[in-house]
């Protein structure tokens, strides 16, 4: 029996997730810069490979609500080498679950996200923290509905933002968050970029830390897990112990691809 070839694609706010699926094991993955033109031809080699002499291939795509971002996303289909029908993961989707939005609708990322925690923590509350342009956070409860979040600017949003307001004057490179991390337990700093990597690194462990307190006084047995470009530079400091899953939000357009050819 052949395995199932699954592309999925995640078409995040500032860069692209290509993955390669056989079966529900992930092959091979390209991520992408929308800001840097010379690295989608790596997204192009992928799918081409994925689909070379494959029949029956299925994508699956979450995307933004930007033209820009749904055209990118399109691009990257139609370099396929077999004729296939992408499934769009959004708002308007069939899925198996209630997201129970009362207001707006969700990204299609948020909802992947749901898809796989449903995937990976079956019949358990659980709670992703996706550390990406935004961080957000996704919980889900025992019968896998979508149970509340959290949405604020994401760790290199934040530097970018801070270096805009102050006229480049606090500019931070993106790398020297690393170094921080090795030394912000004593909180108290001596130079002006340890101290202000050391506040935008606090800040955001301590909003997604109060989160996973709420989680753990509703659901005890809750698992937790993170994901996204900063997951491993946040998560080695919180208190709460997360599996770190770099592709989560791919496994969850896996899941969803499950869903619609299945139905």
């Amino acid at each position: 029996m052949v395995e199932q070839v699954t592309i999925c694609i995640d078409a995040g706010n500032s860069r692209m997730k290509v993955g390669f699926f056989r079966g529900d094991q992930l092959v091979e993955m390209e991520s992408v810069w929308y800001a840097r033109p010379s690295t989608w031809d790596t997204a192009a080699q992928l799918v081409q490979k994925a689909s070379r002499d494959v029949e029956g291939i299925r994508c699956a795509v979450a995307c933004g609500r930007s033209p820009k971002l749904r055209k990118a996303a399109e691009d990257v289909v139609s370099q396929i080498n077999t004729a296939t029908s992408p499934v769009w993961l959004d708002s308007e989707s069939r899925i198996p679950f209630r997201m129970n939005y009362t207001g707006g609708r969700p990204g299609a990322d948020r909802i992947a996200n749901v898809f796989a925690l449903r995937r990976l923590a079956p019949n358990t509350p659980a709670v992703v923290v996706d550390f990406g342009t935004s961080t957000h956070i996704e919980s889900t409860d025992a019968e896998g509905h979508f149970a509340g979040g959290l949405i604020m600017m994401g760790l290199g949003e934040s530097r970018r933002a801070l270096a805009e307001a102050t006229a480049g004057t606090l500019a931070l490179d993106e790398r020297s968050g690393q170094a921080s991390v090795e030394t912000i337990r004593d909180v108290f700093a001596f130079s002006t970029m340890n101290a202000l990597n050391n506040g935008l690194l606090l800040q955001q462990t301590a909003a997604v830390e109060h989160f996973l307190g709420k989680a753990r006084e509703r659901w005890p047995s809750t698992r937790f897990f993170a994901t996204g470009g900063h997951a491993k530079e946040v998560g080695q400091l919180l208190r709460t112990n997360a599996q770190c899953i770099e592709e989560l939000t791919l496994v969850g357009l896996l899941e969803f691809a499950n869903h619609h050819f299945q139905a």
